[in-house]
């Protein structure tokens, strides 16, 4: 009757076990079982292959049952002896990590289990790229693979290692990213803002929209538009405008931005520039996140305060 013991085993623990035979006369004398590390379901058809570590000798090849057991009576003569030397054991399993162990041949009888650990494949998926740049979506993707992500330039593609269950995500966030560009509708207003804010602040019509986010934000008396301008430009793309372009201007101006970006509902307006010519020469920089359709102000510049400082009011939105 075989009486099979559970001990508690580490994620990548090999060896369970080895106690002496009890009752048993036979020197090297070994069997035990082969399972699952984590399970601990017994492993059918696993290979141990015993030889001599000094790879004199001969090896000998054992296979586990149904249960998982296996036994081999005499180790030291299936290997061409081992009295002063030791012999090695390797288990192998289909779909598992190898083990590796050396018994000591003066050991007498043995009881040696395996728990082994699964071994995780990996599958290769190329994904062929057709709207972004490479490097966009390789940096979208790589704090999420945990295997290799290879770039092909050649056929702009990115060709990715990973597990099975981990490679979906990957393909999802691709897929997330890996889209048509947007156009973008964006329009940049300089609003002048005098007075100390003693009396109620007066506003044009036009700045309607922005009123509540303006008073919350500034102490001026009167806000009046003095500049505008608005373009349409396409996601991934630069872009300039000037002021002549727009509606009429008391100031002449122009706004530039290098990379528009698109993800998430926001735009993002990277290194938005705004140079001032007239009257007063200005200049303003800065990156510029907008939720698709939402105004962002941007902070009153600090000038003569006989001539007012100058706020910079940005919309952003996605046209279909």
């Amino acid at each position: 009757m075989r009486c099979r013991s559970v001990l508690a085993t580490a994620t990548t623990m090999v060896v369970l076990s080895s106690l002496a035979l009890a009752g048993v006369a036979e020197a090297q004398h070994v069997r035990g079982w082969v399972t699952d590390g984590v399970t601990e379901q017994p492993l059918a058809g696993a290979r141990l292959i015993f030889s001599r570590s000094d790879q004199g000798g001969k090896s000998f090849t054992v296979r586990t049952d149904a249960d998982g057991f296996y036994e081999v009576t005499d180790m030291a003569e299936a290997i061409g002896g081992c009295e002063r030397d030791s012999a090695l054991v390797h288990v192998i399993a289909r779909g598992y990590l190898a083990a590796e162990i050396q018994l000591p041949c003066d050991s007498g009888a043995l009881d040696r289990h395996f728990a082994l650990a699964k071994q995780e494949t990996s599958i290769r998926r190329e994904f062929i790229i057709r709207y972004r740049g490479l490097e966009e979506i390789y940096e979208a993707i790589r704090p999420h693979a945990s295997g290799d992500v290879i770039v092909s330039e050649p056929r702009n593609a990115l060709i990715v290692d990973e597990k099975a269950e981990d490679l979906e995500r990957i393909a999802e966030i691709i897929g997330q990213h890996d889209v048509p560009p947007k156009q973008i509708w964006l329009e940049v207003i300089l609003v002048l803002a005098t007075g100390d804010g003693d009396e109620s602040p007066r506003f044009p019509e036009e700045l309607a929209p922005v009123v509540d986010q303006l008073g919350s934000l500034f102490r001026f008396t009167e806000y009046r538009v003095v500049g505008r301008a608005n373009a349409m430009a396409m996601e991934g793309a630069s872009m300039v405008i000037s002021s002549n372009e727009g509606d009429s201007s008391d100031y002449e101006f122009e706004a530039a931005c290098r990379d528009i970006g698109y993800f998430d509902e926001i735009v993002r307006l990277g290194e938005l520039s705004i140079a001032i010519q007239e009257p007063v020469a200005r200049y303003l920089n800065a990156s510029v996140n907008v939720r698709d359709g939402d105004i962002a102000i941007l902070g009153a510049s600090h000038g003569d305060p006989r001539q007012g400082s100058l706020i910079t009011v940005v919309t952003a939105r996605v046209v279909d």
